[in-house]
């Protein structure tokens, strides 16, 4: 799809024809994204302003190793799998698809056991229940949103004092930059150290580089979950009455946990 995207784009080989699958890899492997570049093996950091995150490039380059390996046939899809286990034996919730119905039932691996099936429009009404039970009044969420606000407060204090001490750590890797450039010179380092020694610290000072971004950015970003989850919790209703069972399965996670399975019942 990247391949197709920038043919579109004009970006194509000398011959005219879209860019190879590897040079596109390559391509999206360069640092030169985060403010870095190669030059003649030695990496160096660059002036121009990095385009993006270190956290989006290094994203990109877990999903490329993850496509690379072998891929196996995408199974059918069941929302519900994985978040119950049976509530007689303990063991593990399957599923399985029978005349166009999705079945939820206990592997019975642990030894015997006596519960039967539920399908998955009765599992799914039982979460929509559970999940109506924790809808949160305005009033409630208004004196929780006034919480989180002076949370932040706090928080933005806090983030001023962590970014002058990595303020201070950047300038301590620069000054050791400094004299591993001044000892190169001088002859008291090899090529070799130096360049090993040169590429480990740039990559130290991009990393608090990055997380002096962060700060700014959001220097209270612990606070989101929070506040998503009162937003959502604020809105259960709506929720409840959605179709995307995987939205369901999501927030019922959120405010329950060891969720058993027994009798037909959640």
């Amino acid at each position: 799809e990247v391949r197709r995207q920038v043919a579109a784009f004009g970006l194509v080989s000398r011959s005219g024809k879209a860019l190879a699958i590897g040079s596109i890899k390559r391509l999206l492997m360069h640092p030169f994204y985060v403010g870095q570049f190669y030059l003649k093996g030695e990496l160096y950091e660059g002036s121009h302003e990095p385009l993006i995150s270190r956290d989006l490039f290094q994203r990109v380059q877990a999903v490329m190793a993850r496509r690379g390996k072998v891929q196996t046939k995408r199974r059918e899809s069941f929302p519900f799998l994985g978040l119950l286990r049976c509530g007689e034996c303990g063991g593990a919730i399957t599923a399985e698809r029978q005349k166009g119905h999705h079945y939820y039932r206990c592997t019975k691996k642990l030894g015997p056991c006596t519960q039967r099936y539920i399908r998955e429009e009765v599992l799914a009404a039982q979460v929509r229940e559970a999940v109506q039970q924790v809808a949160l009044s305005d009033a409630w969420a208004e004196k929780m949103r006034g919480k989180i606000a002076e949370w932040k407060t706090e928080a933005a204090q806090a983030s001023a004092g962590f970014a002058r001490a990595q303020e201070a750590r950047l300038s301590a890797i620069q000054a050791r930059l400094d004299r591993l450039l001044d000892a190169h010179l001088d002859g008291a380092v090899t090529r070799e150290e130096y360049l090993g020694r040169k590429e480990k610290l740039l990559r130290e000072k991009a990393a608090v580089t990055d997380r002096l971004a962060e700060i700014e950015r959001n220097g209270n970003h612990w606070l989101e979950p929070l506040e998503s989850f009162v937003k959502a919790a604020h809105q259960a209703q709506i929720v409840a009455g959605s179709h995307d069972l995987e939205s369901l399965k999501d927030f019922l996670k959120r405010i329950g946990s060891n969720l058993r399975l027994s009798g037909q019942t959640l």
